[in-house]
């Protein structure tokens, strides 16, 4: 990123806790607005991989449109371009392992739900292939977020061994995700963003053509707001992990679970001391790792920020 780009590498104490939650809010947000609202919108007219597809390719026009007007012009350039179509390809492998668990019997509760052990994954990967530590706090606050992610949720038994291995195969998707992108902090923010989504369209381009659903017009916007949103997801969570260590940003990632929980409160809710309770573990334990992260950054453990220099 260039010398302008603004960074709280410097920030220390409250001022860089509340930074990191509130990034980590608005990734949630940004998430349950491209999964849910978009996402479940468009998936009544669309297959699922045609969703991504399109996606991708305003993922990629609206950073096309913003290589026009930065200056000095971003680069799509990578040193290290094996790991940046390995990470790309676990967006894919995403929604297919997630039509497979589908397509074996599995709910889209259950499937989700499985789907948290996601930043557990993450955690493991990021200490055992890239020597990160991940204290034992971290651990217990993945544990108990995941725990409150069940009551929230309150999902159905997994439907067998084979639904239950796919759905642990889209967990480690997004887990992968998360580490490649925390190995890969020390390339520019745009080249990563590029690389995120070029490979993912590229390898769907070879087959959407002959099956997609020409969209009008209405649709069209939806998928546009698909693509920037998402977009702009990313990119948080590309700046939050160039400042943060994959064990102390783990926990804050259930945060997408809070706005289902809040809906489910609202609704018909079977058992609402449940999701509650929940809600406010998910909530603690992200507040805890948000500070604690910034106490370990203050005193040395990491140096970065949200947006790198």
């Amino acid at each position: 990123m260039t010398a302008a780009a603004r960074s709280i590498g410097g920030v220390t104490g409250w001022r860089a806790t509340l930074a990191v939650l509130g990034a980590a809010a608005a990734f949630a947000g940004c998430w349950i607005a491209v999964e849910d609202v978009l996402g479940r919108s468009l998936g009544r007219r669309y297959d699922l991989l045609q969703i991504v597809w399109m996606r991708y390719a305003f993922h990629l026009a609206w950073l096309a449109a913003l290589a026009i007007v930065l200056r000095p012009r971003p680069t799509w350039r990578s040193s290290r371009p094996i790991a940046q179509v390995m990470r790309s390809m676990t967006m894919l492998a995403m929604p297919l392992t997630f039509v497979a668990a589908m397509s074996v019997g599995e709910r889209p509760m259950t499937v989700w739900t499985v789907f948290w052990i996601a930043p557990a994954i993450a955690t493991g990967v990021a200490a055992a292939a890239m020597g990160e530590g991940a204290p034992r706090w971290a651990w217990v606050a993945l544990a108990l977020a995941f725990v409150a992610t069940v009551l929230v949720l309150r999902p159905a038994p997994p439907a067998g061994a084979t639904s239950l291995l796919v759905s642990i195969a889209m967990a480690a998707s997004f887990g992968l995700y998360v580490a490649l992108t925390r190995a890969l902090r020390d390339q520019p923010v745009w080249t990563n963003l590029w690389h995120s989504a070029a490979w993912v369209f590229l390898a769907l381009t070879l087959v959407m053509p002959w099956r997609a659903v020409l969209p009008g017009a209405a649709d069209l916007v939806l998928f546009a707001a698909m693509g920037g949103v998402g977009l702009v997801a990313l990119y948080l969570l590309d700046r939050l992990l160039a400042g943060r260590t994959v064990a102390s940003l783990a926990p804050l990632l259930f945060l997408p679970v809070v706005p289902v929980g809040l809906a489910r409160l609202t609704g018909a809710d079977g058992a609402p001391l449940a999701t509650a309770g929940g809600l406010l573990a998910l909530i603690g334990v992200s507040v805890y790792a948000a500070a604690r992260g910034s106490a370990d950054a203050a005193g040395g453990a990491v140096a970065g920020g949200l947006v790198r220099r």
